[in-house]
């Protein structure tokens, strides 16, 4: 399997085309170039510092987002839990931006640290759902208008220990007429998480899958 920066490098240039979550695929319609949004927001300075430099290998800092995707200009809750007192949250929209990968679209963002709880799993169905407290309400807009399409990283960092994750999201245009399309995989990476000890497959579930996994977990 491709390694993360493989794989985000491919989201970058596809997303450098076009980038939507699910629509349906239809020709643009004539003159819809010029009002690419995906196009336009590609001509800005993009932001090179958007990867994680000190990833949160032991559990430090985590967190995952109250949906999959949202329409551009709804909000989005950001679930977070860490070992450290505070976290900054900084959002990056990936794309091409001359080469950069991403551009910084929101943040930094200061937040009083909370460590939450991990759920047992369900002993019939061995799901396993967080219900954490204290969400970051964001919102997909700013003083330009609803963000454009694509995939977005919300950068997670532990202060003090600098500890980093990313909660990964979409952002939907489901009224734009658009010639490509980009699929985000979300029930096939839930289906091999194995955050909180169970999946569905027994290679990273002890032995024992669970027959249901929830997208409510890092």
């Amino acid at each position: 399997m491709p390694n993360r920066r493989e794989f985000l490098a491919v989201v970058g240039a596809a997303l450098a085309l076009d980038a939507c979550e699910s629509v349906r695929l239809r020709a643009p319609a004539p003159g819809a170039g010029a009002r690419n949004p995906t196009g336009r927001e590609n001509t800005r300075p993009g932001s090179p510092n958007w990867e994680i430099t000190t990833p949160a290998e032991g559990r430090e800092i985590e967190g995952y987002a109250s949906a999959t995707s949202v329409e551009r200009g709804q909000a989005i809750d950001l679930f977070v839990s860490t070992v450290d007192p505070s976290y900054r949250i900084d959002v990056f929209r990936m794309g091409w931006y001359g080469g950069a990968g991403a551009r910084r679209v929101a943040g930094p963002i200061d937040r009083a640290g909370l460590r939450q709880p991990t759920p047992p799993p369900d002993p019939v169905t061995g799901l396993v759902e967080c219900h954490w407290r204290e969400p970051y309400r964001l919102s997909t807009a700013d003083g330009d208008g609803p963000w454009p399409s694509g995939v977005y990283l919300a950068r997670l960092t532990a202060s003090p220990s600098g500890r980093q994750s990313y909660i990964v999201f979409v952002v939907r245009d489901d009224a734009r007429r658009s010639a490509l399309v980009f699929q985000s995989s979300v029930t096939t990476f839930a289906a091999y998480n194995n955050w909180g000890g169970r999946s569905l497959y027994a290679f990273n579930s002890g032995g024992a899958p669970a027959r249901k996994v929830s997208f409510h977990r890092p």
